[in-house]
């Protein structure tokens, strides 16, 4: 019998044969990563790669020449969404904390792992500037395009980040990953906010996550702790870099996987 992980890495290694590129790393992304899929959820496949020939790394140019750095393929029954990074591309933001690389990076879903998983996970959890995905989930929690109340899709949607604010912000911690079991276990949670999340929880695994309504006093919840971080004024994270050490880490990457010393 054919299984799911068996069509990915199919799939993966047809990419690697048509585009000349090698892939070092391939997760597991969105609901299915973050412990929240839903009966027809799908499957979202995120991948580094490095091109089979690396000489193309030593004539890039970040601003003037034209640079295809990304693939992306949607399997006919858009049950598959594949979509990888070049790995100058995800080094680069992955250096400035980019919440979705960051997220790719510590993922516990691994189809594929050339000896990059272990070194970037280490890198974000140990990061000195992971107050930098603050903004980045307060933006993602107040935002209604990414983070709407209408269902109960939606709503887990912010219910996350309403988690990942509560580790990152109000505990000054780094999860180990932002997966829901993860966020619930280090936020904090009184009893009866816990048992709004796993309520909420409950009905997005258990249902077709699009058509499923929130329950009202959930939704009243959630709509009340996002006008909280909507009033509150977070701390700025201007000024915070990556130290000599940590980016040594990312270094040691690049000069593995493209050979000739090439610098990012």
């Amino acid at each position: 019998m054919t299984t799911a992980n068996d069509i990915i890495l199919g799939k993966l290694r047809e990419i690697e044969r048509d585009r000349s590129i090698r892939v070092i790393l391939a997760v597991e992304s969105g609901s299915r990563m973050w412990g929240f899929a839903s009966p027809d959820s799908d499957y979202d496949v995120r991948f580094v790669y490095v091109r089979e020939d690396t000489s193309v790394y030593r004539k890039f140019d970040h601003f003037g020449v034209p640079y295809n750095d990304t693939i992306q393929h949607m399997s006919e029954d858009r049950l598959y969404d594949f979509s990888g990074w070049d790995l100058p591309k995800f080094l680069r933001y992955l250096v400035g904390m980019n919440l979705t690389v960051v997220e790719w990076s510590t993922s516990p879903v691994v189809y594929i792992d050339e000896g990059v998983h272990e070194a970037v996970a280490a890198y974000v959890r140990g990061n000195t500037a992971f107050r930098l995905l603050v903004p980045a989930h307060r933006g993602m929690l107040l935002s209604e395009k990414a983070c709407g109340l209408e269902n109960v899709k939606r709503a887990m949607y912010a219910a996350r980040s309403l988690l990942a604010l509560r580790v990152l912000h109000v505990r000054g911690e780094m999860p180990r990953d932002f997966t829901w079991q993860t966020l619930i276990a280090r936020a904090g949670l009184t009893d009866d906010e816990r048992s709004f999340f796993e309520r909420l929880h409950g009905l997005k695994v258990n249902s077709a996550e699009k058509s499923s309504a929130v329950p009202p006093d959930v939704k009243v919840y959630l709509e009340e702790e996002r006008e909280k971080y909507r009033k509150m004024e977070l701390p700025s994270a201007r000024g915070l870099v990556i130290t000599a050490e940590e980016k040594s880490a990312l270094d040691a990457i690049w000069a593995k996987f493209t050979f000739d010393g090439c610098v990012l």
